[in-house]
Order: C-alpha cells, then sequence, then structure tokens
C-alpha cells in the first residue's frame, strides 16, 4: 500500500509539475502516466487529487498576487519622507553606504575605529556615529554570513534535485 497522499513523493512531485507548468492544457489521465510514483495510487483518487491540488494552487497564486499589488500599492502610497523633512539622509541611498562597502573590501574598517573610520569622509558625518557604527556592524555581519547562507542554499538544492531523480523517471 502506498504512503498516504498527504504526504507522498507523488504529491510532491506533481506540486513541482503544476507550478513548473508541466501541466498545463493536460487531463488528468495524461498527466498520472508521466510518473511512476503517480501509478502508486488508483486514478480515480489520483484525479482527484490533482484537480484539487491545481484548484488549491490557483487560489494560491491569486492570493499572492493580491497580496503583491497590495503591497506595492502601500508601499507607494506611504513614501519615505524626503531627507530633508528627517534631518538625515537615507542609508540605503545615500553614497555613504557604497563608500563603507568599498572601505571593508579595503580592511579599513578593521584597521581604524568606527571613530576614526567616520572622520575620514564627510560623507559619513551626515549620521551619527552610533547609526554609523551600527551600519559597520551590520555590514560586517551580513558578510560573514554569505557564505553560510550560500552553503546552506547549495545542499537544499541538491537535496532537492536528489529527491527529484530518485523516482528514475528521468524528468
Amino acid at each position: 500500500m502506498p504512503v498516504k497522499w498527504k504526504k507522498s513523493k507523488a504529491k510532491r512531485k506533481l506540486r513541482k509539475d503544476i507550478l513548473a507548468g508541466k501541466t498545463e492544457g493536460k487531463m488528468a489521465r495524461q498527466v498520472y502516466e508521466t510518473r511512476p510514483c503517480f501509478m502508486e495510487y488508483e486514478f480515480v483518487r489520483f484525479s482527484a487529487n490533482f484537480y484539487n491540488l491545481r484548484k488549491r494552487l490557483a487560489e494560491e497564486k491569486e492570493l499572492a498576487d493580491f497580496n503583491t499589488d497590495a503591497y506595492y500599492n502601500d508601499r507607494f502610497s506611504c513614501a519615505r519622507l524626503p531627507p530633508s523633512q528627517t534631518s538625515k539622509p537615507h542609508w540605503n541611498t545615500s553614497q555613504a553606504k557604497g563608500l563603507l562597502e568599498q572601505d571593508i573590501d579595503a580592511g579599513r574598517v578593521d584597521a581604524m575605529k568606527p571613530v576614526a573610520l567616520r572622520a575620514s569622509r564627510d560623507e559619513y558625518k551626515a549620521f551619527d556615529l552610533d547609526v554609523f557604527r551600527k551600519h559597520i556592524h551590520q555590514a560586517k555581519k551580513t558578510r560573514a554570513n554569505k557564505a553560510y547562507w550560500n552553503h546552506r542554499r547549495v545542499q537544499q538544492d541538491d537535496d532537492s534535485d536528489s529527491d527529484s531523480d530518485s523516482d528514475g523517471d528521468g524528468t
């Protein structure tokens, strides 16, 4: 007896196929015959599961599109105040951010204390020392963690690739 559909490899593969558009315009019988793992289930049950999953994924996509539209609508309707009204520039759009990245690459951040580094460029002086110091630490931490997260992403990709090839159907 096969694994329950809810936690089955067949359901995961069917979900991937639907999201990748491989089932677009196909009837349940055509999809059923594409993978051996689908044939572990009775066609009548597979057919119902296929149509239900396709319907649910379409609803999820519609909800995601709605949420995306709402997000961008809110984001642009609540625009950030220009620096002249806040008296301080925004870090993300300032030249100081790019210069700090250059200083990290050059090793100046490790060689100098934040006070001295801030005094070395006029662009840095637009920010309070505490704010500038936090951006230094944030940038260094981001760089340190980047290698870890890239490694994790590669591991997850390798795991998902081995799952997709394990049923022997070559797709």
